[in-house]
């Protein structure tokens, strides 16, 4: 009997580590996606940004 006992905590043990990998995964996958919409919007905003090219031309140096 002790090496069924043996048997069903070892399946127990791998169904644990099977779910707890499943889990971090998802979590990942929402982290990824996560991400990727900050990158995404990151883009958009500097894309966004109008820049005047008259700026930085010229230096006003009276005082």
């Amino acid at each position: 009997m002790a090496g069924i006992s043996g048997i069903n905590g070892a399946s127990a043990g791998l169904q644990a580590a099977q779910i707890t990998s499943q889990y971090q995964v998802l979590a990942l996958k929402k982290q990824l996606d996560a991400t990727k919409l900050i990158g995404d919007s990151a883009i958009k905003l500097i894309q966004s940004a109008s820049v005047d090219p008259a700026v930085g031309k010229k230096l006003n140096v009276t005082a």
